[in-house]
């Protein structure tokens, strides 16, 4: 729902909300490898949509991505059914009323301070020790990958916004310091940059560097230069 925080990656404007009907909305949109399944998912208080493109025969597509191919099928589909009466006035609770336009907090949950790069909860202190961006608003040029994997190490002048919701028994952990998971998950995001920087956009690259930034404990596992990426296992 941080549409600020995203705007590096989609712009300001993009698909993914929906100011035609003047309410919240969550979304994520998704790219497999080879642009073979192509995603957006998201939900309003009342309405939750998922928009697949692909072949039924897991041929690739010709670079579809989410957010510019599902996404705008998915936005069109959120903004018809809330507009127009015949379809709107299914959206309603057991009782026939209509739900609530803005999401409630959960219970158990509470704003807490982040830590700029990794995203992680701050230790202690109050939110504010933490610039107050709101997402990154400071994008830069992406840079060029390295030729060793691993060795990015360039200057990202960006944060993540200075809150997020955390449960409340959540500790903090130490800002810059990776879980062995972590790492790998890492690792593999770097490399992926530096084979196939051109799939991403400059945003997405500028996340992920600023997570590696950020990191003080990061160490690139050795690579067998020929192999495919494999991913960590799933936690």
């Amino acid at each position: 729902t941080d549409n600020v925080a995203r705007i590096p990656e989609y712009g300001p404007n993009s698909a993914l909300i929906i100011p035609e009907v003047n309410r919240p909305v969550a979304a994520k949109t998704g790219t497999t490898n080879d642009n073979r399944d192509i995603w957006t998912m998201g939900y309003t208080t009342d309405l939750a949509v998922g928009v697949w493109i692909g072949n039924s025969n897991n041929a690739k597509t010709k670079g579809a991505l989410g957010g510019t191919d599902a996404a705008p099928i998915w936005h069109d589909f959120m903004v018809t059914v809330h507009q127009q009466p015949n379809l709107a006035a299914n959206l309603v609770d057991p009782a026939g009323k209509p739900y609530p336009t803005q999401f409630t907090q959960p219970a158990g949950v509470a704003l807490a301070a982040v830590c700029p790069g990794t995203g992680k909860k701050a230790p202690s202190g109050p939110a504010s020790v933490v610039p107050n961006t709101n997402g990154r608003r400071t994008p830069t040029p992406a840079p060029t990958a390295p030729t060793v994997p691993g060795s990015y190490s360039v200057a990202v002048p960006t944060q993540r916004g200075r809150e997020d919701w955390f449960p409340v028994n959540q500790p903090g952990v130490a800002c810059g310091v990776l879980t062995p998971a972590e790492n790998d998950e890492l690792a593999l995001a770097l490399r992926d940059i530096q084979r196939n920087a051109g799939k991403y956009t400059p945003g997405s690259i500028e996340t992920v560097l600023a997570y590696r930034n950020a990191a003080t404990n990061f160490k690139p596992p050795p690579y067998n230069q020929n192999a495919a990426p494999t991913a960590p296992p799933r936690r």
